[in-house]
Parts: C-alpha cells; sequence; structure tokens
C-alpha cells in the first residue's frame, strides 16, 4: 500500500484494527508505502498519518484514512494420492498395522471404514488397526472446502482358512431344495473362528439356474456361516462355492450330484414289499388262530353232533354226539365209559386237541407312477394245541413259521423273508351259542433284500438284510343261529398289529441305500357273517360253508422313513410311502371234514377284495387230532 502526499512529509504512520502493517513508521524516502497483512475476513480502515515538518507544532501533520472490506478466499479441498499400510502384509491375525494416507490442501478430518462397516474417525491422517481376517481399508480426507473426491483404499492381507464342513457331498433333485445346508467354517492363521464375516463371504454355483440364498450365520456356531440351495432344471453334477470376497481363492466348495433316478424311488422298491411282508406275517397268523377256534366250534355244533346218522360198512351207527367226535375201538364202537354213577355220562367231547394247518398266500402289487409292481408269495405252518374246559371253554398256543418271497417287476430285485411267532389263545363262551376269542401273537423276521438297477441286464446289484419284529392282537365276538342242519353266524372282529424293521444299510457300492427304521400300525374293524351246513356222510360230517366280511381301518399309521445314499450322508430324503385304502373286505368258502375217532380237517379258500392295487388269494389247509 503506497501514500502519495502533497509536498515533502518527513516520515510516516501507519494505523490499522483490521491489519498489520510493516512498517508502520520510516523516513520520508523509505516509508510512503507498506504492505498489510489481513489474517481474518472483515471491514474496518487502515489511516497514516504524514508529519511534515520535524520542528513544527502546529499544522505539521495530515492523515488519510482507508476504508476496506476484506473477504476470505475458498480453501480447496484435499487431493490424496495414496494409503498405505505399514508392515504392508500378509500379516498374522492380531499384528498392529498402521494406516497412513498422504493429502494436500491440509484435510482437517479422515473418516475410515474397514470392509465397509464405519471403523471410525481421525483428525490425523492415520490409523491403528489389528485385523483378525484380510480386510479392505477406505479413508475420506476432508476440510472446510469439503470431501476429497476419490477415497483412497488399501486390503490388509490375514491368512485365514475357509472350509466346507457340512453338505458336501450331496445328492439333489432338479427343481427342489437340498436336504441338507450347505456349511462353512472360516478360521484365523491361529486357528480360532472368525465372526462377523458374514457379508465377506460370497455364493456361486456352476449351473447358473440354481437359487441360492444370503449368506447367514450357523446359531450358536461361531465362525460357521451356512447356505441353502434349490437346484435348477440341470442334471449336470455342480459345484456351490462360497468365498471370501477379499480373498476369492479361499473357498469352500460342495459338489453337488444329481439323482436322475430319485432315492424315493429306489427306497420304495425295497420298502414296500417289506411292509407288507411284515404286516402279512402277523396277520397271517391271527388268521390262522381264528380259522382254527371256527373249526372248534364246528365240533361241538349241534347240527353236527346231534341227530345225525352215519353208516359205515351199511351199519347205523350211534349219534354223532356219541360217537363221531368221540373216540372208538378199531371195530366203530365207541369206547366204554370208566368209573360208573354220575360218571358214566361224561363230556362226549375230549379235552385235548392238536393241530397243524398250512396256508399259501398269493399277493400281487400292480406299478404305480411312485411304486414297482410286485407279486409276493407266503407260506405259513401252524403247531399247536389247546385244552377245553366244562362250559367249552378253551385256551391254547401255537407255534407259527413264515416264509415270503416278493419279486418285483422288470427285474428290479426280490426279497425273501423268513420268520417265526409264538401265539396265545381262548374262546370264552358266555352263553349257550355265543363265544368271545382273544388271540395274541408275536413274532420275529428277517428280510434278505436284493436290488438290481439296469432291468433285464443288470448294471449293479445292492443287497441288505434288517431284521424286524411284530405284535398282533384280534378280539372276536359273536352268536350261532341253528336251523336244523344249517348254522348262521354273524361276528365282529378288531385286529391291531404293530410291527417294526430295524434300520439298515445297503451293499453294493455307490449307490446303495442306508434306511431309517421302519414301524407300521394297523388297526382294522371287520364285521361279517358265516353260513353252512352239515351232511351226514358214511364216513362222518361234511360241513360246507361260504363266509363275507368287511373291513375298515380306523389306524394305518407309518412312522416317517428316511433313505439316503451310502456314500452321500447328506443326501437323506423323507420318503413318501404309498397310501393304504381304509376299506376292503374277504370273501371266504371252505369245509370242515368231522370223522370218528376225534379227527377233523377242513379246507379254507380266501379272496381278498377292493384293496386298490393289491390283490391276495389265500388257500388254508388244516387236520386236528383230539386226545
Amino acid at each position: 500500500m503506497t501514500a502519495v502526499c502533497t509536498g515533502t512529509p518527513v516520515d510516516y504512520t501507519w494505523n490499522s484494527s483490521l491489519a498489520t502493517c510493516s512498517p508502520l513508521t520510516g523516513s520520508a524516502q523509505a516509508a510512503s508505502s507498506t504492505t498489510c497483512t489481513f489474517p481474518a475476513a472483515g471491514t474496518g480502515a487502515i489511516r497514516l498519518l504524514a508529519h511534515y515538518n520535524s520542528g513544527c507544532f502546529s499544522g505539521c501533520f495530515a492523515t488519510a484514512a482507508f476504508d476496506m472490506q476484506v473477504t476470505s478466499p475458498t480453501q480447496p479441498v484435499p487431493v490424496c494420492t495414496s494409503l498405505t499400510a505399514s508392515p504392508a502384509g500378509p500379516v498374522a491375525a492380531g499384528t498392529p498395522v498402521t494406516l497412513t494416507i498422504s493429502c494436500s490442501n491440509n484435510p482437517t478430518s479422515f473418516i475410515w471404514t474397514a470392509n465397509g462397516a464405519p471403523a471410525g474417525t481421525t483428525t490425523t491422517p492415520t490409523l491403528h488397526v489389528t485385523p483378525s481376517r484380510s480386510t479392505t481399508y477406505t479413508v475420506t480426507a476432508s476440510n472446510a472446502g469439503g470431501s476429497a473426491a476419490v477415497p483412497q483404499s488399501v486390503t490388509v492381507n490375514v491368512p485365514s482358512t475357509l472350509a466346507a464342513v457340512s453338505g458336501t457331498p450331496q445328492i439333489g433333485t432338479p427343481g427342489l431344495a437340498l436336504a441338507a445346508p450347505l456349511v462353512v467354517l472360516l478360521t484365523d492363521a491361529n486357528g480360532n473362528p472368525v465372526t462377523g464375516a458374514r457379508t465377506q463371504l460370497v455364493a456361486t454355483s456352476t449351473v447358473t439356474s440354481d437359487v441360492l440364498s444370503a449368506v447367514s450365520d450357523v446359531p450358536a456356531q461361531p465362525g460357521r456361516y451356512q447356505v441353502t440351495a434349490t437346484l435348477g432344471a440341470s442334471t449336470a453334477t455342480r459345484n456351490i462355492t462360497i468365498c471370501l470376497s477379499a480373498s476369492p481363492t479361499e473357498c469352500g466348495v460342495f459338489t453337488v450330484t444329481v439323482q436322475t433316478a430319485p432315492v424315493d424311488d429306489a427306497a420304495r422298491r425295497v420298502i414296500t414289499p417289506m411292509e407288507v411282508a411284515a404286516i402279512n406275517s402277523a396277520t397271517q397268523q391271527l388268521s390262522n388262530i381264528n380259522k382254527w377256534l371256527d373249526v372248534q366250534r364246528t365240533l361241538r355244533n349241534p347240527t353236527v353232533t346231534q341227530g345225525l346218522k352215519v353208516s359205515v360198512d351199511g351199519q347205523a351207527l350211534p349219534p354223532m354226539s356219541a360217537f363221531a367226535l368221540a373216540p372208538t375201538t378199531k371195530d366203530g364202537n365207541a369206547v366204554a365209559e370208566k368209573g360208573g354213577g354220575a360218571s358214566a355220562d361224561r363230556d362226549p367231547f375230549e379235552k385235548w386237541g392238536f393241530f397243524v394247518q398250512g396256508d399259501v398266500d398269493l399277493g400281487k402289487q400292480s406299478g404305480t407312477t411312485t411304486q414297482t409292481g410286485f407279486d409276493i408269495h407266503t407260506w405259513g405252518l401252524t403247531l399247536g394245541t389247546d385244552y377245553r374246559f366244562v362250559g367249552n371253554h378253551v385256551l391254547g398256543a401255537a407255534l407259527g413259521l413264515v416264509k415270503a418271497n416278493s419279486d418285483l417287476n422288470d427285474n428290479a430285485g426280490n426279497q425273501d423273508t423268513k420268520g417265526w411267532s409264538i401265539s396265545v389263545f381262548g374262546e370264552y363262551v358266555p352263553v349257550e351259542n355265543a363265544y368271545l376269542d382273544l388271540a395274541l401273537n408275536y413274532g420275529w423276521n428277517r428280510y434278505d433284500s436284493t436290488r438290481f438297477v439296469g432291468g433285464a441286464a443288470p448294471t449293479a446289484r445292492f443287497d441288505g438284510s434288517p431284521n424286524g419284529n411284530q405284535f398282533a392282537a384280534a378280539f372276536s365276538a359273536g352268536y350261532q343261529f341253528y336251523q336244523q342242519a344249517w348254522t348262521l353266524n354273524p361276528y365282529g372282529r378288531i385286529e391291531y398289529v404293530n410291527a417294526k424293521i430295524d434300520s439298515f444299510q445297503e451293499t453294493g457300492g455307490f449307490g446303495a441305500l442306508e434306511l431309517s427304521s421302519q414301524r407300521y400300525k394297523r388297526t382294522v374293524l371287520t364285521a361279517g357273517g358265516q353260513v353252512q351246513y352239515a351232511m351226514s356222510t358214511s364216513w362222518g360230517v361234511l360241513v360246507p360253508y361260504a363266509r363275507a366280511e368287511f373291513q375298515f381301518a380306523t389306524q394305518t399309521s407309518n412312522q416317517q422313513v428316511t433313505a439316503q445314499l451310502v456314500a452321500i450322508p447328506a443326501s437323506g430324503q423323507i420318503i413318501q410311502l404309498n397310501g393304504v385304502d381304509k376299506q376292503y373286505g374277504n370273501l371266504a368258502v371252505g369245509a370242515t371234514a368231522v370223522m370218528p375217532r376225534g379227527v377233523s380237517g377242513y379246507f379254507n379258500y380266501q379272496y381278498l377284495f377292493g384293496n386298490g392295487q393289491f390283490n391276495d388269494n389265500r388257500f388254508t389247509l388244516g387236520l386236528r387230532v383230539d386226545f
């Protein structure tokens, strides 16, 4: 700033409240100008005092004032060139690292983030960190003029391990979710689980149509993260990876294969024949006991024992009550009574009886869209004895043997079932012509299963041999109406079966199944009637009969069965079992032959109707001897 004055001042004095000027006082030659500095914006004046004569005391000075307004210029925003880490890495987890940002234009604030999350604000260009995993740090510098246009970033690499811990290998079906989630474990260089990394993990599949969920934490398992997957339409084997975004080569890899013939189809080929064999082995024994008790009633039926005459070698014989069912001599005469008096009127029936009964059951399951058809042939043998009490009450026990063969259609496999059972049974006669029957059965089976893959020319064979047991009970009630040689017997029955098959694994290499235990419960109500006619012959009495019964299954519960490939433990699938018809029935015809010397035999044919895709024919032949 320069002053221009008239005359010749000897010196100058500068004065200001707004600025700092230098020099403030000087000689005429040197001080006609001054330099002022304005430390802040504002409005004010700079004053000048000019001194003309050093010996003058009045009118020797001249003054001037310069009014000025000072404004601050706009400060440029920071310009940052680099963000560095020291040490640069890779570093061990927990190692102290200093981050330094280089900027111009005097930044006054620095905002830091770590993997996108806030990491703090500083007024200096440094930040001290101790990363536990690979982390990308970003900083934005700012001053009064604004923030840097381009934030700076640096990645500090911390060696870590990301590994798949469950869900691989796995088998799936196109369009369906995988049975198990895909789980990885993230650990640091010291082997400690790394938490809070969910947003830093990325899941991808080699099949783009697969649908993957967002990565989520596994509850209560630090360092574990999971993804669920629904497979797309492709049948190709795929790799699904979960990787660290900051370290793309650090991944957990999951191999998923597609089962073109789903596990549940293969499992049903094994399960359904076993189910039928388990239920049949129990109900067959109950049927044998019921048939035998029916024969017992026939032996003491008055249409058989009273008023019927037979002829042997042309000679008339006593009534059947005194002969046909009572022991005789070799000449055909009744055995003499022992004792006298009242003992001479002894019960004409023997107390003890032994019976043997065999039956053949031919069943056929038709194929459906979800079940391969099969034939099942069951052979049963029952040996038993009983004792008849006064009042015609009966108590007995029996041993049962069973063998069943199942052959699946299209050479899909076969099964061989062998087992045994014990039964106790009894009949109570509350009033004449009425009866109450009870039978209890417990059995054990072994199931030898063979499953083929490849049809007529199998390419693989898988074998399994589980064991099982079953409990069954039947309660019956009925009443017999007599009219001459006719007998009408309406009855009702309730049956309960509880069959269990143990869990097992097939053998045979890749493709072998592992099946959980199976349990089947059935409660069936039956209402039926039987009509029979007694005919005298030269050798005894022949009693043909016909029977019809209708059945209703009030309980058909099946325990949930899970199947998976042995080679892929995480491939488990819940098997949807085929439904069971609840209403069906039986038609039966047969005959009982009553002969002298306490011998009787019987034959029965029974046909199952109305049971959906399952057909069944049962043939029974039995022999009884009283003693």
